[in-house]
């Protein structure tokens, strides 16, 4: 039993021996593996001879990129140069800029083309791209109306349903006859306006009546403006065909004869209407004995203070030498359409001869050209 024990005790002692040596062992560095290693590290450690001249090589490489570059760019500097001082060579530049028109939903936007030129090209008016639409489409519209208002022959033909449109020229609604629209025809063609005399029967005008302002005629229409009232239609005509006075006291005396005159047209209304010829009779009587005289003699005076050549005065034509010479000439004249048809006016054929200032007036006036064509041509009427 106790030698059973010590072999124990030995083997454990020798056991320990074996491992402490063992851990020394490994402990111990392997000098092969070791110089292994060293070889390695070595053959990664760079070249330091072999390094500085690749980095003079770079060096030198680089220098020469720059060397070049730097001649690259100082020719270009020089190109630009010659170009810039090139007008030919130089790309004009475009501004462009934006208007837009009064009615932005109909009118295409209006663009502005400016160039800059080169400093020794002298620079050239801009070239403005223009948007004529407010011109061409009204010009279009009054087109589109005078072509409708051509296929209406008579009023109240107008086709169902449609919108009366406004007449964009000028024209001048009235019976066939002389009456009250004969001084704007004249003032017309002594300015030479081309107008559309519009002669209506009394059917037209049952249909015509309740769409005019007062119910009455004559009717302007210029250029989509409606006016009425005789006067009122042959001064605004007067106004612009310059027939009205060249300062407010000639236009004050046109203005003085024309109201005259009128006096005298309304004298012979109730002739006009008169139901029987010795109703007639009566008053042309009394108009003669009276009125008559009273007038003739009032206008060769005021004819006369006035120059003796025009009513307003001096040379100038006015619309009240127009408004004159139309009483003048339909009094006189052995056949017009209403004086002829009275009774007991023979003596109207002579009443100039003792007038002889408003004679020359009215024989004036008719060489006139516009005059002379319109009296030429102009329809007969019924009065």
């Amino acid at each position: 039993m106790g030698s059973s024990s010590g072999e124990k005790k030995a083997k454990a002692t020798g056991a320990a021996a074996g491992d402490k040596k063992a851990e020394e062992k490994a402990k111990k560095p392997d000098k092969a593996k070791e110089a292994a290693n060293a070889k390695e590290v070595k053959a990664k450690k760079p070249d330091k001879k072999q390094e500085d001249n690749n980095n003079k090589q770079k060096s030198e490489k680089k220098k020469k990129t720059d060397e070049g570059n730097k001649e690259t760019n100082k020719g270009d500097d020089v190109d630009a140069k010659s170009k810039a001082k090139t007008p030919e060579a130089a790309e004009p530049v475009v501004e462009k800029t934006e208007s837009k028109a009064k009615t932005p939903e109909t009118a295409e936007p209006v663009v502005e083309q400016t160039e800059s030129k080169g400093e020794n090209e002298s620079a050239e008016p801009a070239e403005v791209a223009v948007d004529g639409d407010n011109e061409s489409k009204k010009e279009a519209a009054c087109d589109d109306v005078k072509k409708e208002e051509s296929e209406i022959e008579k009023p109240g033909t107008e086709k169902p349903g449609t919108e009366k449109l406004p007449f964009c020229g000028v024209r001048l609604t009235y019976f066939d006859g002389a009456g009250r629209a004969e001084l704007s025809r004249l003032v017309l063609a002594a300015a030479g306006i081309e107008f559309e005399d519009r002669r209506i029967d009394s059917q037209d005008w049952k249909e015509l009546k309740q769409d005019t302002p007062f119910g009455q005629v004559p009717i302007l229409e210029y250029e989509g403006t409606v006016i009425t009232q005789s006067i009122a239609i042959a001064r605004f005509l007067a106004k612009k065909a310059d027939l009205y006075g060249k300062d407010d006291v000639t236009q004050a005396h046109a203005d003085m004869i024309v109201d005259y005159v009128t006096d005298f047209n309304n004298k012979w209304i109730p002739v006009f209407r008169a139901e029987s010829y010795d109703e007639q009779d009566g008053l042309i009587s009394s108009l003669f004995a009276n009125f008559l005289p009273t007038f003739f003699e009032n206008c060769e005076a005021l004819l006369k203070s006035r120059g003796g050549k025009h009513f307003g005065g001096g040379d100038e034509l006015t619309f009240g030498d127009l408004c004159a010479f139309q009483v003048l000439h339909s009094f006189t004249d052995p056949d017009d359409p209403f004086f002829s048809t009275l009774p007991g006016v023979s003596a109207r054929l002579s009443v100039l001869e003792y007038h002889p200032l408003l004679k020359a007036l009215k024989e004036r006036v008719a060489e006139v050209p516009g005059i002379k064509k319109w009296m030429e041509e102009r329809p007969r009427g019924l009065f």
